[in-house]
């Protein structure tokens, strides 16, 4: 009778430390989704702050278009 009693009671145990292991998760999944979403906001913020115009690669450098006289280098032309 004890044996079983000490078995109910580290099953139970058991199952107060999964119930905490999935409420540890689940507000880890919270924290993942808020850190995803301020990042979205901040991305957000930053393609306000810089205007559509602007690229880190401006037309006027296009490499279709480049030839020997709009090299840089002098030893190109």
């Amino acid at each position: 009778m004890r044996l079983s009693y000490l078995i109910i009671e580290e099953v139970s145990r058991l199952g107060a430390l999964v119930e905490e292991s999935f409420k540890l998760g689940a507000l880890a999944n919270i924290g993942f989704v808020i850190t995803l979403s301020f990042y979205a906001v901040i991305a957000s913020e930053v393609k306000n702050i810089i205007p559509p115009s602007t690229s880190f690669a401006p037309s006027k450098y296009n490499l279709s278009k480049m030839d020997s006289s709009t090299a840089v280098n002098p030893s190109l032309k």
